[in-house]
């Protein structure tokens, strides 16, 4: 009984240690928009590495929007560029290619109102600090 209950124990952490590595592999962070009230709306936050990382928010829910923006919170930004996947398979790049401080937000991008948007994609790294902290960047998106 007790090697059944160690096997089964075994098979269990190793099954959830799997499903935490297939994860962090997953191409793009969930986020859930559940309003249609027009306004700007908080889609998702992102911690952002110091050095230059790659990272993407999936959009489920409310997804069509006019315009993307964003904020850089705890520490500063460099955003390089931000892609918008539309559920029908076409894309938008967004050449941002800027320096956000603590506290800043980036200019306005208009983005297509008729499409849903599936997800948005970052290429950015965040500005060095004192204590080598990640930042944070806050999507927005207007409905």
């Amino acid at each position: 009984m007790k090697k059944i209950l160690l096997t089964s124990s075994i098979l269990f952490a190793g099954l959830i240690g799997t499903a935490f590595a297939q994860a962090k592999n997953e191409p793009a962070k969930p986020a859930v928009e559940i309003t249609s009230k027009p306004g700007w709306h908080k889609i998702a936050t992102t911690a952002v590495e110091l050095n230059v990382d790659k990272d993407a928010v999936a959009v489920f829910g409310m997804d069509k929007f006019k315009a993307l923006h964003v904020k850089a919170t705890a520490h500063g930004v460099h955003i390089k560029s931000m892609r918008v996947e539309y559920e029908d398979g076409t894309t938008a790049l967004l050449d941002v290619n800027s320096d956000l401080k603590a506290g800043e937000t980036s200019k306005n991008f208009n983005i297509d109102i008729n499409k849903k948007v599936k997800k948005v994609a970052y290429v950015y790294n965040a500005e060095p600090n004192k204590n080598n902290e990640k930042a944070h960047l806050v999507l927005y998106g207007l409905k």
